[in-house]
């Protein structure tokens, strides 16, 4: 049949009006279509009732008028029924005023009984079954969703095929129609419980679950009793199905929302597509009804199909993918497929977006970690950047480590990545996994895999308007990841010193197993103090942090000195075991052989490593000897790892014989210790064990007085500080003058009794005063808001015990004594330290101070205020670069350098002392005095190492030169925390090389003072309390300066020499060399550790580690034979003769020219000789004034300086005679010589 025709059917035939006449003639077997019969079609009926029910209740929900018309008339009703009236608000509010309460009071209270009035077991027993949050509710509920499936089954079996009608008459009885007439009238029962129970009945009344209810109910009911079945509108119960997402949901079955959700979307588009596809089939099933014939016969254009074809065609009008192959007869079919599909579309098309939100493949970011066995993953969080992560992931793969291939990032942060993350995984994109999350919360640790980490390393923002609550949140993760694993290994970054106690107090903090914490600010400050003693320290150390490359083979158009500088930054720090070779060997032979055999540089060694009480012992004394039994390991300087194994590999049986050292390898021989299973007990084993020297042993004092007791003696003794303000008071009050030093109860520091800030505050007049020389400047640039820098950490180096008490530099403060105030507390016990009121950008605080006489100035900055964040992070180091600037534009006159003028005054003094400033004129160094800026010694702390290149003018870095290579940074003159970031790698695969760090830096590590740092005591001393310095194993670091030390004989010969002499005759370590860029030069640069044929020139200095207490033993001479012996007492004797004649001579010609200044003249006129004005002799008003003639005056100077000449002849051949010998002692230790 075509669909664009009418099919006029033949007129119906009379029937009679009811079925029993129908049946009674046999024309038509029941069940038949209604149509058949005569009955009335009674779907428009049915669809009447469903839509008129809504209105009207939507029509009541929606107008107040109609709504308040009704509640009106029911109440009127009510009254008329009970004989009462109706209330009076007038009653209402004189009985307001009778009982004084206001007029809401009293609503409440007649509320309130009127509630009370109605609550019984019926409203309490429909309350509990209209709600899905009770048991008997859920119950009611889940009855529901069975028989609205029921009703649903009995729906979709009936229509499946096609019917010549949707209305039968006669069908009773009908099992399936009993079925669903029982099933609906228990669904209208449950219907009058969810509005009866309901406190919010017209919302009840017109929800979407009573709307179905109204569509289907009467149909099915009617029908039955009607002796009819309708198919009509059941497929409205596939909207009931959204009651079993809630049965799930408050059955915490499914507890995840998003999954709720999707289940949600997923039921209501199915179950939209379904209810549209029902209307369908009504429409084209039932035609058209205004179609008739003039004459008034109905026509019939619908047509016969089944629901599925319907369903089809309305799913393809949704997804353009049309299966049905149906086409629309009816006008009403057209205009509900249509108006469907603008609806459905506005809703599927909501609906689809979130759908496949839900279900489309989560982001990488949001999965879990899949655990490799090929890989050991490592988990980094914190503040995570892209380029932090960059450096950080150069730094752990860098090729010089042999086991980084290993390991895999895990980064856990709480931002999504971005695109420089996203380029950033693409490079590492088997090496780097991103996830979305955080350490607090315990799902996502699971998802990382926390407990199968090797290491979790949390990340400090440096540059965070808050460090305190940046290091507050890294001590929380901390927390949490020791509350999820407590033996797991973290290793954490920390912005200030006073912030590290608190990692005490967690109870599965263990450095044992591995933990570390590093603070930034104590590592920056502690190598800017000691930057203060050995300038170029700093640069020197934080190039052992990190890991580079250089070739060299490698052709570059660089200048000699950067690629000797180059070469150096590719030698990093390492912690082996030592092999049995070692065994039994003192520091000294270890060291020696290290550098001279296997061509590494041994710093110190470390008795059982895994003992949180034992510490790295730097250069220990030859007493001290390796253990293999108990571990001993050593901390090297080299280029690569496989370097280092050499000391690990060494064989006395493989390669005693190899002069090649890249052929030392790991051989098969059993190591020794090995061999047996006991560990032999006498013998020269056990001499060698009874050698060692234990931190274990020296820290044994600390367990005669707990920490504790000695914080309680502390805080009972509290001294009274003097009120006096004068520098020399204040010196008085360092306590030095009275007899020997006192040092803090760890024996590590110089100790003093607590003294106010303002006890130590100076005038700029009495620092002007003072004459400071060889000090220490510190500009402190603060705002009145700033977060402290931690001087803390910058004022305990400089006051070491290893430093003797005459050699302790004054620390001068200048800057703001409000903000200085706030570190006061950490620093009132140091001695020595001075607050001078000002700022490094005014120069006359400058000068007031003596700059230009003092040993090192230091400009330091201070963090932002919480909360001040500049735009622009180049601002972040204005003050300082101001300051460095304004330094360096200054310039100083004569009289602001008396020791100059001094050395430039060349009129006639004392005999002694002009024949000393003619022997030592060549030999004299300048004097500290400047008389530019830029020859002050300076070192700026930067927060952003771009900004370095503001510092200097002078200095030629080409743009985009990394800060390594800036001249400032190679100089030492230059430092910032940010090359402390990749510090943790090296800390990860060398956990204890913090431990040898840490003590190079402060001269030693306690872990009695951590512990007494976390109390917050602070350095405590004083009677009982105090230690003394001998008992610690406490590191100095010197800078020797080569032409005035017994090294000066090296000049012009290979550097390796140097080494072994300085271990061999002075106990010194040596690091490295700092050296003039060019001959003559002020600037100089740092050589880290330069190879053995390195040429040592006369300008050098040398970095030296120096043990505390240490005194040169004469083991040359135990070495020598009887002939160098008979050769070493001849050159003594010699020496020694030279010696006194050469003091004769001094003698004699001094007595001459006394002599000759008292020989009587005749009286002259009242000029003084200049004899006469020498501070020597002095001026006396009642000597007699007597001419000087002149021809005689300079016969006699000139014969005096003849003398003079002839001795610094001597002098200087005796020189040479010493330089001789010192070269032939060498020899001997090197066995050249016989």
């Amino acid at each position: 049949m075509d669909g664009n025709q009418q099919c006029i059917l033949p007129k119906l035939p009379l029937v009679r009006r009811n079925v029993t006449a129908a049946l009674v003639d046999g024309s038509i077997p029941l069940p038949a279509p209604c149509w058949t019969v005569g009955a009335m079609p009674l779907v428009y009926v049915y669809f009447g009732i469903g839509l008129s029910v809504t209105m009207t209740l939507i029509f009541y929900g929606q107008f107040d008028f109609l709504r308040d018309l009704i509640a009106g008339r029911f109440r009127t009703a009510r009254c008329s029924c009970t004989g009462q009236p109706p209330p009076d608000d007038n009653a209402t509010g004189s009985k307001a005023e009778e009982l004084g309460v206001d007029q809401p009071a009293v609503d409440r209270l007649i509320a309130l009984s009127e509630a009370k009035a109605k609550r019984s077991r019926m409203t309490v027993f429909l309350a509990e079954a209209a709600t899905a949050q009770t048991t008997l509710g859920q119950i009611l509920m889940g009855t529901g969703v069975v028989c609205s499936g029921i009703s649903l089954m009995i729906y979709l079996a009936a229509v499946s095929n096609k019917r010549n009608s949707l209305e039968m008459c006669g069908t009773m009885p009908n099992v399936p129609q009993m079925t669903d007439f029982l099933v609906n009238a228990y669904l209208l029962f449950y219907y009058v419980i969810r509005v009866a129970g309901s406190e919010k009945r017209q919302a009840t009344m017109t929800s979407m679950m009573s709307v179905v209810d109204y569509f289907t109910i009467p149909g099915v009911l009617l029908s039955a009793v009607l002796d009819r079945y309708f198919t009509g509108f059941n497929f409205f119960r596939a909207y009931n199905f959204l009651w079993l997402l809630d049965i799930l949901a408050y059955r915490r079955i499914v507890k995840s929302v998003s999954i709720i959700r999707m289940l949600k979307l997923v039921m209501l588009v199915l179950a939209i597509i379904l209810i549209a596809a029902g209307f369908l089939h009504v429409v084209e099933n039932m035609g058209d009804p205004w179609l008739a014939e003039p004459d008034g016969t109905p026509l019939y254009n619908g047509q016969s199909i089944a629901f599925w074809r319907c369903f089809f065609y309305v799913y393809g009008r949704i997804t353009l993918l049309d299966l049905s192959g149906m086409r629309m007869h009816t006008m009403m079919g057209r205009v509900i497929i249509y108006g469907f599909q603008i609806l459905a579309l506005s809703i599927v098309m909501k609906a689809i977006p979130q759908i496949m939100m839900r279900l489309k493949i989560k982001p990488d970011y949001d999965k879990a970690y899949a655990e490799s066995k090929m890989f050991i993953h490592v988990i980094v969080c914190g503040h995570v950047t892209a380029k932090t992560m960059e450096s950080f992931l150069q730094e752990f793969y860098h090729p010089d480590r042999d086991s980084s291939e290993f390991y895999r990032i895990v980064v856990l942060s709480e931002q999504v990545p971005d695109e420089e993350m996203g380029s950033l995984q693409e490079r590492y994109f088997s090496k780097l996994d991103y996830f979305k999350g955080s350490v607090m919360v315990m799902k996502d640790l699971n998802r990382v895999r926390l407990s199968d980490a090797k290491a979790t390393l949390i990340l400090a923002d440096r540059t965070a308007p808050d460090v305190d609550a940046d290091d507050a949140a890294n001590i929380m993760r901390v927390v949490s990841v020791k509350n999820y694993k407590y033996d797991a290994q973290v290793i954490v970054q920390l912005s200030q010193y006073h912030n590290k106690a608190f990692l005490q107090n967690i109870p599965s903090w263990n450095p044992e197993k591995g933990d570390i914490v590093i603070c930034l600010a104590e590592l920056r400050l502690g190598l800017l103090a000691q930057s203060c003693i050995a300038p170029g320290f700093s640069s020197l150390m934080a190039n052992f942090f990190t890991t580079r490359s250089f070739d060299e083979n490698q052709k570059t158009n660089e200048e000699p000195w950067m690629k000797n500088y180059r070469r150096g930054t590719a030698l990093e720090l390492y912690c082996r075991p030592f092999s049995d070779a070692f065994d039994g060997m003192s520091f000294p032979q270890a060291c020696e052989f290290c550098y001279s055999k296997l061509k590494i540089l041994l710093l110190a060694i470390q008795i059982n490593p895994t003992d949180p009480l034992m510490t790295p012992q730097i250069n220990p004394p030859p007493h001290v000897t390796i253990d293999v039994l108990r571990k001993t390991v050593g901390y090297f300087v080299a280029d690569n790892a496989t370097q280092v194994d050499r000391a690990q590999f060494y064989c006395t049986k493989c390669h005693l014989g190899v002069e090649q050292v890249d052929l030392i390898r790991k051989c098969d021989c059993q190591p020794a210790h090995l061999e047996s299973h006991t560990p032999v007990l006498s013998g020269p084993g056990m001499k060698k064990l009874q050698k060692q020297t234990s931190l274990r042993q020296v820290s044994s004092i600390y367990d005669d007085e707990p920490v504790e007791s000695k914080i309680w003696s502390y805080i009972n003794q509290f001294d009274r500080s003097p009120k006096s303000h004068s520098v020399e008071d204040i010196t008085k009050l360092d306590g030095n003058e009275a007899g020997s030093p006192t040092f803090d109860s760890t024996g590590m520091f110089y100790w003093v009794p607590s003294r106010s800030i303002e006890d130590v505050t100076i005038s700029r007049k009495e620092a002007a005063t003072a004459f400071y020389r060889n000090h220490i400047v510190v500009c402190v640039l603060s705002q009145e808001k700033s977060q402290i820098c931690g001087l803390s950490s910058f004022v305990p180096p400089l006051r070491s015990s290893v430093i003797k008490p005459e050699d302790l530099q004054d620390i001068i403060l200048l800057g703001d004594p409000k903000y200085l105030e706030k570190e006061w507390k950490y620093l009132n016990n140091m001695p020595k330290v001075f607050v001078v009121k000002g700022t490094a950008l005014n120069r006359s605080d400058l000068r007031s101070v003596n700059l230009n006489t003092c040993a090192m100035c230091v400009i330091l900055g201070t963090p932002a205020a919480a909360g001040d964040k500049n735009s622009d992070p180049t601002m972040a180091d204005k003050s300082v670069i101001l300051a460095t600037l304004n330094v360096r534009a200054m310039k100083f006159s004569e009289e602001e350098c008396p020791g100059l003028k001094e050395e430039q005054d060349n009129d006639f003094v004392g005999m002694k002392q002009y024949a000393d400033k003619v022997i030592n004129r060549r030999k004299r160094k300048h004097s500290i005095s400047q008389l530019t800026g830029y020859d002050v010694p300076l070192i700026t702390d930067l927060v952003r190492d771009s900004n370095v290149q503001f510092l200097d003018d002078r200095d030629e870095d080409l743009p985009g030169t990394e800060f390594y290579l800036s001249q400032p940074y190679i100089g030492g003159s230059a430092f910032t925390a940010s090359v402390l970031d990749l510090l943790m790698v090296t800390c990860f695969f060398n956990p204890t090389v913090m431990k040898c760090i840490h003590t190079i830096i402060f001269g030693g590590a306690s872990l009695e003072l951590e512990r007494i740092m976390a109390e917050g005591a602070g350095l405590i001393g004083g009677a009982k309390i105090s230690q003394p310095a001998q008992n610690k194993n406490q590191v100095s670091v010197d800078l020797v300066t080569i032409k005035s030390s017994p090294l000066g004989i090296h000049v012009g010969s290979p550097y390796g020499g140097l080494v072994i002499d300085a271990l061999r005759t002075m106990g010194l370590v040596v690091l490295g060399i700092y050296r003039p860029v060019t001959t003559g030069a002020s600037k100089r640069y740092v050589i880290c550790n330069p190879p053995e044929t390195f040429i040592v020139e006369e300008d050098d200095q040398v970095y030296a580690l120096h043990r505390a207490n240490s005194v040169i033993q004469p083991v040359l001479r135990t070495r020598l034979n009887s002939n160098q012996r008979r050769l070493v007492d001849t050159d003594v004797q010699s020496l020694e003769k030279n010696l006194n004649a050469l003091a004769a001579d001094v003698s004699n010609t001094e007595q001459r020219f006394l002599s000759v200044l008292h020989i009587d003249r005749p009286d002259r006129t009242g000029t003084l000789t200049q004899e006469e004005e020498s501070p020597l002799l002095g001026r006396s008003e009642n000597r007699p004034l007597r001419p000087a003639g002149p021809s005689f005056a300079t016969l006699e100077r000139r014969g005096i300086d003849e003398e003079l000449r002839i001795m610094e002849q001597k002098l200087a051949r005796m020189k040479q005679d010493i330089a001789f010998m010192q070269e032939r002692y060498v020899k001997f230790a090197f066995g050249d010589y016989t």
